[in-house]
């Protein structure tokens, strides 16, 4: 989105600057005379775009001049064809080879560079604030963690599902037992049950953010005998649905909380 609005900004600069320049051209270009084009070749700019340019020749008062330009008068063909050529009386090497009776056409150009420009630093404006939120948003991810507290603070009874990883696809249930997970306000949470005394431990809250409906968290484990267990999962209302490995085993707990 930077590249499109450094663009349309570019483009109105270029627009803004150049519709005044060549309306005072236009204006100076008064007399006219009889031209010819006698060469034409092929141009390329900083973009690698092509285009052709052609070298028109005229005479003002004996003297000939020429002037390159990539305009091609309607109606005129390529080397060897005439066309009128518009000067400047003080000066004939200021000529250019077509001229606007009106300056319309100038102000609409200069109109189109101005909504440009504005589009551009509107746009890179746009780009720029949304590039903070999202810097915002994965800021209040990690450090606000006392926002989902809020949510998992309390009791939740769970069910708790042990799939051995041994078994193909881990889909294997070795236990399954019923437990109480209560979280305090600083995050942290106490196996209250006797049932599965294998996986009490320290459990804490991490991380939390939001998808949709959804609020993602996730949760370790520091179980004796294990390294530390990350679960990850959702919390949809009452129901938090998560899941994590543990040494050989992995486990998923289907909670709801306590009213």
């Amino acid at each position: 989105m930077w590249i499109v609005a450094l663009f349309l900004f570019g483009l109105g600069v270029i627009l803004v600057i150049t519709a005044p320049i060549s309306k005072k051209k236009n204006n100076r270009c008064s007399a006219t005379t009889q031209g010819t084009i006698v060469k034409e070749f092929e141009t390329e700019n900083s973009e690698n775009m092509t285009g052709t340019a052609y070298v028109y020749s005229y005479n003002v008062e004996g003297i000939e001049y020429q002037i390159t330009s990539k305009a091609l008068v309607k109606g005129v063909g390529g080397v060897g064809s005439q066309c009128t050529i518009w000067y400047n009386p003080k000066n004939p090497k200021d000529a250019q080879p077509f001229h606007y009776e009106s300056s319309k056409v100038y102000t609409i150009i200069l109109i189109i560079g101005i909504v440009l420009l504005v589009g551009g630093l509107v746009l890179g404006g746009y780009s720029c604030a949304t590039s903070s939120n999202s810097t915002q948003s994965e800021t209040d991810t990690v450090n606000n963690i006392d926002k989902v507290k809020t949510d998992v603070v309390g009791k939740w009874n769970a069910t708790v599902s042990v799939y051995s990883s041994y078994t193909k696809d881990n889909k294997t249930q070795i236990d399954e037992f019923p437990a109480v997970l209560e979280f305090n306000n600083e995050g942290g949470a106490s196996w209250t049950e006797q049932s599965g005394t294998q996986y009490r431990g320290v459990w804490r809250v991490n991380e939390e953010r939001d998808s949709k409906n959804k609020k993602i968290i996730e949760v370790s484990a520091d179980i004796p005998g294990a390294p530390v267990t990350y679960f990850y999962g959702t919390i949809e209302g009452n129901t938090m649905k998560m899941s994590g490995k543990e040494g050989n085993n992995t486990l998923t707990l289907k909670l709801t909380k306590e009213h």
